[in-house]
C-alpha cells in the first residue's frame, strides 16, 4: 500500500512468499490501489482533515526509519532500507523499509516521508485518503490508529481474501507522512495490532 514516488512505495510484491496464488492476488490488488491513490498527487487534495498543527520537526526520513526498525515492532525484522526520490511539493526525503515477520507469517513495509511544512504533508495526505476512502471490499479500521493523532491525522483500511489479510495505514505527525503496510495469513484482528505497533514505532521515532 506508497507515495510521493508512487511506482516504489509500496512495493508488496518483493517480499511476499511465491506459490501462495491468494496472497498474491490479495496484496497485488492493494498494491495497485495504493499507486493509484499516490500517482493521483496532481488532483486536488481529498477531504478536509481531523486536525491542523504547523508542528515541525527538523529530521531526516532515514534516521525515523532506522529508529523504527531497530524497535522490532511487533516482532518484525528488517529486511532492507533505501531512500525514496521525491515526486511531490515539499517533499524534502523519503525512506522505505521492507520487514519480515517473526514467525514468517507476514510481511510489512514501512515509508516515511518528510516535507518542508505540516500543511504540505496534511495535502499529500489528503491525496491519497481521497483515492482510497470508501472502495469497494474494504474495510475502515482507523480506530487503530487513533493513538496517533495528537499532531495530525490517520486513516487506515484492509480486508481479508480467502484467508490472507492485508492493512494499510497513513498518519501525518506535523510535517512528516507515515505509512505502514502489511499482509499476512494470520488473523485480520492480529493484523490491526500490527499495523498499531509498526506504527507506532514510527510515530516515536520522529
Amino acid at each position: 500500500m506508497n507515495v510521493s514516488q508512487p511506482e516504489g512505495r509500496t512495493s508488496a510484491g518483493r517480499y511476499l512468499k511465491k506459490g501462495n496464488i491468494a496472497w498474491v492476488i490479495a496484496v497485488v490488488l492493494v498494491a495497485i490501489l495504493a499507486i493509484y491513490a499516490l500517482e493521483s498527487n496532481t488532483r486536488a487534495p481529498g477531504p478536509a482533515y481531523t486536525q491542523s498543527t504547523s508542528t515541525t520537526y527538523e529530521v531526516a526520513a532515514s534516521s525515523v526509519i532506522q529508529s523504527a526498525v531497530q524497535q522490532n515492532p511487533a516482532g518484525y525484522v528488517v529486511t532492507s532500507t533505501g531512500a525514496l526520490k521525491p515526486a511531490y511539493p515539499g517533499e524534502q526525503g523519503a525512506e522505505d523499509a521492507i520487514l519480515n515477520g517473526a514467525q514468517g507469517q507476514a510481511a510489512a513495509n514501512m515509508t516515511v516521508v518528510v516535507f518542508d511544512s505540516a500543511d504540505a504533508s496534511q495535502s499529500y495526505y489528503g491525496v491519497f485518503t481521497s483515492n482510497v476512502k470508501g472502495l469497494a471490499g474494504f474495510t475502515d479500521v482507523t480506530s487503530v490508529l487513533t493513538s496517533y493523532e495528537q499532531y495530525g491525522s490517520c486513516y487506515a483500511y484492509g480486508e481479508d481474501v480467502d484467508g490472507i489479510a492485508v492493512v494499510n495505514g497513513v498518519c501525518t505527525d506535523g510535517n512528516v507522512f507515515l505509512q505502514a503496510h502489511l499482509s499476512s495469513s494470520e488473523s485480520f484482528a492480529q493484523l490491526e495490532d500490527d499495523l498499531s505497533s509498526l506504527m507506532g514505532s514510527m510515530y516515536q521515532s520522529v
